[in-house]
């Protein structure tokens, strides 16, 4: 199964000041959406996409500009508060900056059944579709609101698109300055498309991802291209080591004959692994200003403690808790099995914040250190993924869970190894912002490769 997510630099709100005058611009800054994982419209009979608010850097970009409008917009500023909060008399109070922005999430398709050529079909009309909403929008949206084109559906907010710049010139028109600014959050709202990919790989598949990763990240930006071109080698020599240590016991010289269940153990460590990185990145100035989902390559979204779950019937994980070791080195502090992996897989000096700011230039620890990828210790993170258990990944500054990401593995049809797919949303498509007139071809791309990795062509069981 694949699907896609296409967000557009333009920002979004609902009506809650009104669409008029003053109280639009109270709207633009003030009415971004709270929840950003729910759909509010789509193409005409919501079959194709759905369109969603998402998570934006407006907030940050008109922070300046709304300098120059607390007086004309009767507005006071909470000066203690971390982000700011604002007041307007009789009309709110105490209320931050939010501004999302716009996402399409295309409806996940089998795309190899029934055929390779009806998914094709299926991609064509969903990137079209796409294509012709964006054209609705943009350019317009840089200088004036719009209604986002829904369908006749019952959806509870109606969401607007676009920034209201003459409403803003004439509360600004004697302030050169603000007028700067106002331009370079024009210039930011284009019709380039950002495009992530959700697809179902096979467990025994995963590894490839890594092994090949020039096949799939050609992220060529500075410090996140440079910080996975160093990362992708040191994990794969690091869990090879780690599976032929496996190999040296017991549990592992009855359970890794079966060549699917070493790829897919091998596909499930690569995997951890790279949320350590990730972790560690995290804590570096690379993310003062982004997500801690940005920190990984392959953002599962499931619980990884169910990642055996896609595995073919039989298979012998998660690790019993209480396996223990007979034949692999023990290391201070494993007591079993699955405790010796958790700590040889967080052993290497690149599991660690400390590692990254020697290797990559101009990066520095960060400010407030408090968004995290993973939620728990780094060995008791691994550990408890190893043997099944629930475990938290991203979560944002107050220490809540932003999203559950403990779905069940991707139910598509089962491969011909038995396999079910694992979702993992392909953070880093190596692809620069694209014309919405790309978007097809880049949708088969994808979908292409998905294909040629999996490799085997499901059957439905």
């Amino acid at each position: 199964m694949i699907g896609f997510e296409v967000e557009l630099s333009v920002p979004t709100f609902w009506p809650g000041f009104g669409l008029e005058d003053d109280n639009l611009i109270c709207s633009f800054l003030f009415s971004g959406f709270k929840y950003t994982d729910k759909a509010v419209g789509g193409d005409d009979d919501l079959s194709l996409f759905e369109i969603k608010p998402d998570i934006s850097d407006y907030a940050v970009r008109v922070q300046d500009l709304l300098k120059a409008l607390l007086e004309p917009l009767r507005l006071t500023s909470d000066p203690g508060s971390n982000p700011p909060v604002y007041s307007r008399p009789g009309t709110f109070d105490k209320i931050p900056v939010r501004i999302t922005k716009l996402e399409y999430a295309t409806f996940a398709l089998d795309e190899v059944n029934p055929s390779v050529d009806a998914a094709n079909i299926r991609l064509s009309a969903q990137a079209k579709a796409i294509r012709d909403n964006v054209k609705g929008i943009l350019p317009a949206a840089q200088e004036r609101v719009l209604p986002v084109p829904q369908p006749f559906l019952p959806f509870n907010e109606a969401m607007y698109a676009g920034i209201p710049a003459n409403q803003i010139k004439a509360l600004t028109k004697s302030n050169p300055n603000a007028l700067g600014l106002l331009n370079k959050l024009k210039d930011a709202v284009h019709s380039r498309l950002a495009i992530q990919a959700t697809a179902g790989i096979f467990p025994s598949k995963v590894p490839q991802l890594f092994e090949e990763a020039g096949t799939w990240q050609l992220d060529r930006s500075q410090t996140f291209g440079a910080a996975w071109g160093i990362a992708y080698p040191l994990i794969c020599s690091h869990v090879n080591l780690i599976i032929d240590q496996v190999k040296k016991d017991a549990w592992g010289q009855e359970n890794l004959r079966d060549k699917r269940f070493e790829q897919g153990f091998k596909g499930h460590l690569y995997l951890l692994c790279s949320y350590l990185v990730g972790q560690a990145l995290t804590q570096t100035s690379l993310f003062e200003n982004t997500t801690a989902k940005n920190a990984v390559p392959y953002h599962a979204k499931m619980n990884l403690g169910d990642f055996h779950k896609a595995m073919p019937k039989g298979n012998p994980f998660p690790i019993s808790a209480h396996q223990p070791l007979k034949g692999m080195q023990s290391i201070e502090g494993g007591s079993n099995l699955a405790e010796n992996i958790a700590l040889l897989l967080c052993q290497p000096e690149w599991a660690k914040t400390n590692y990254w700011i020697g290797q990559l230039r101009n990066v520095k620890p960060r400010n407030d250190p408090t968004e995290q990828l993973i939620f728990s210790l780094p060995k008791d993170f691994v550990y408890n993924a190893l043997t099944g258990k629930k475990v938290t990944t991203f979560i944002n500054q107050r220490g809540l869970v932003v999203k559950s990401e403990h779905q069940a593995p991707d139910q598509s049809p089962v491969g011909e190894s038995g396999e079910l797919g694992v979702q993992l949303e392909f953070r880093r498509l190596g692809l620069e912002t694209v014309d919405p007139d790309q978007l097809q071809d880049v949708f088969m791309e994808v979908a292409q490769k998905v294909r040629k990795l999996n490799a085997t062509g499901p059957r439905l069981t």
